[in-house]
């Protein structure tokens, strides 16, 4: 009866478990900081589909182009301490292929530029009037405690023309000591909606919620902070390996005839930034911004985001099963499994599950929390199954009282 009684609470807690490590995993996808594990086994695993399957980013809505050869010196004047000549974009060639732009059937502009206050040209005025008069377009916005004049802390740069507010949203990405490089992306940050979600809005009209800790994607559970795949980089368009390129706006673009421009960029996504210094380390070596944010746009727009509630399905009776056996220790009768248990760590099985669950469905899930929570149980059991040393001492002596009476 005992036994019976002990046997259904390890199955309880087997259950529990299992339920927790699921969860988990669910709301590991909302935190956006880069855990250590994803690099490792994603990035094998994303090179082994891209040569298996020849799989590459879709880019083909996109039309990349690159400010990094359109840069002037300014005198800037940041705070009262701090000033001197500063290297920004070139705004009048800037607002000159916005000039042409607007008369361009595209879908959408995404300017990873920066228009802060402190920065000043004579072309400000007319730039900032363009950008705000035009539709579809947004600005690059980066996070940052600042402090009005009342000594009241408010998030982000100061903006150079408030007129350019409603076209910004945030854009940056969060890392650890741990985990220096991009692999997440946050749609809603500090609670606003970042480029990549904007564009969502924008374009496809529909948007991520967030309820207490759970979001959802149009309705259906998703992760707020996903892993961005990056199969291929981009490159200047006089190069042929990759499949996305971009163009030199300044040096190439704007030599070409004006209806070339507006025919080219017609029902496209135009990606403005600076493709040469604005680059970001990831598994996939160094990627420019621009290209990230695109392909996190891309991936919420595909519905990539979405839990995959049939692995999520899979999974519980794989957790259950893993921390029943951790929990009940029976002895493996095949002595090949039994080698190939004592080999194979619970967290390296995980791994290869993840890997073998990616490839196939594209779905990531976290390895590093169940794989923690499994050893904390293995070592709760393991704990509680250890005599203690009043009970050694006394078998001890009970040993030696036997001995003596032979």
């Amino acid at each position: 009866m005992a036994r019976r009684m002990k046997n259904r609470g390890t199955y309880f807690i087997a259950s529990v478990a299992a339920l927790l490590m699921t969860l988990a995993g669910v709301l590991i996808g909302n935190f956006r900081y880069s855990l250590a594990d994803e690099v490792s086994f994603l990035c094998v695993g994303e090179n082994l589909v891209r040569s298996w399957f020849g799989k590459t980013n879709d880019c083909e809505d996109a039309y990349f182009v690159n400010v990094g050869y359109d840069k002037q010196v300014i005198d800037a004047q940041v705070s009262p301490l701090e000033s001197g000549r500063m290297v920004i974009t070139d705004r009048k060639v800037l607002l000159d292929f916005l000039n042409i732009a607007e008369h361009a059937d595209y879908k959408y502009i995404f300017l990873d530029i920066r228009f802060e206050k402190g920065f000043e040209t004579a072309y400000d005025s007319a730039l900032f009037a363009k950008i705000a008069g035009m539709r579809d377009i947004v600005c690059a916005h980066h996070y940052e405690p600042l402090k009005d004049e009342q000594g009241n802390q408010y998030n982000g740069f100061e903006i150079a023309d408030s007129a350019l507010l409603p076209k910004c949203a945030y854009n940056d990405y969060y890392t650890t000591v741990l985990s220096s490089n991009f692999t997440r992306y946050a749609y809603l940050q500090e609670g606003r909606p970042s480029i990549a979600l904007r564009m969502y809005q924008d374009i496809d009209g529909k948007t991520i919620r967030q309820h207490g800790l759970l979001y959802c994607n149009d309705g259906t559970l998703c992760e707020n902070c996903p892993y961005i795949p990056i199969k291929g980089g981009v490159s200047a368009v006089t190069d042929t390996v990759t499949t996305a390129q971009y163009y030199n706006l300044g040096p190439f673009l704007m030599t070409l005839p004006e209806q070339q421009l507006i025919e080219d960029m017609k029902g496209k996504i135009v990606v403005v930034g600076d493709f040469d210094e604005d680059v970001h380390d990831t598994y996939m070596s160094m990627q420019p911004g621009p290209y990230l944010t695109y392909l996190a746009y891309k991936y919420l727009a595909q519905g990539n985001n979405k839990v995959s509630i049939p692995v999520l399905i899979f999974l519980i009776p794989v957790y259950f099963l893993i921390v029943l056996y951790a929990l009940l220790k029976r002895p493996i009768k095949n002595p090949f499994l039994r080698i190939l248990a004592a080999f194979i760590s619970y967290s390296l099985f995980l791994t290869l599950l993840c890997t073998i669950v990616f490839l196939l469905t594209g779905y990531a899930f976290n390895v590093m929390v169940p794989s923690l929570i499994i050893s904390f149980i293995k070592s709760v059991q393991e704990s509680k199954d250890k005599p203690s040393p009043c009970a050694v001492k006394e078998s001890k002596d009970n040993t030696s009282e036997k001995t003596a009476a032979k």
